[in-house]
């Protein structure tokens, strides 16, 4: 009995302790849903139209901050890796399956390759809403500014036949 009462007392003591931590930790908005609002100044990369006779490779340097390009289901995302070491793009899901979210999707690039990634999905990949609504966002790992550098990338989307 005398087992039972100290744990009881512990038990007590020990969330007694955790409210009065608890309350002195600032207060945050818990309806705000942090996907609304871009956390980051992403550069719009503009889908290329791959044609019959071709397109000019002409890619852009990868910002610290991140891509994002519109998609229709149809777009590709071409990635070059001049850096020293392997880097990762994550391309950020924004759909969920039975009201859980969907993992991001990660690729990593050798060092001195390239990569052609898609198509994406639009009910898994694209932004629901917003002035983003419809584009897929692309996030770099932490390389820092030499080999955010080091990276250029593009987006294309193929041909529809008409």
């Amino acid at each position: 009995m005398l087992k039972a009462t100290k744990l009881a007392m512990s038990i007590f003591f020990g969330a007694f302790i955790l409210i009065v931590v608890l309350a002195g930790l600032p207060q945050t908005d818990v309806s705000a849903n942090p996907l609304d609002a871009p956390l980051m100044t992403r550069a719009i990369v503009t889908t290329t139209e791959v044609l019959y006779d071709g397109v000019d490779v002409d890619l852009l340097a990868a910002t610290a901050d991140g891509e994002k390009f519109t998609n229709t289901g149809k777009e590709f995302f071409f990635i070059t890796n001049d850096y020293t070491d392997t880097v990762t793009a994550t391309f950020v899901t924004a759909g969920t399956f039975g009201g859980f979210a969907i993992e991001d999707v990660t690729v990593p690039i050798s060092a001195s390759y390239s990569k052609l990634v898609g198509p994406f999905n639009i009910a898994i990949f694209n932004q629901k809403s917003g002035d983003d609504k419809n584009t897929i966002y692309v996030n770099w790992d932490s390389v820092g500014q030499t080999g955010i550098a080091s990276i250029t990338v593009r987006a294309y989307k193929l041909d529809d036949g008409s």
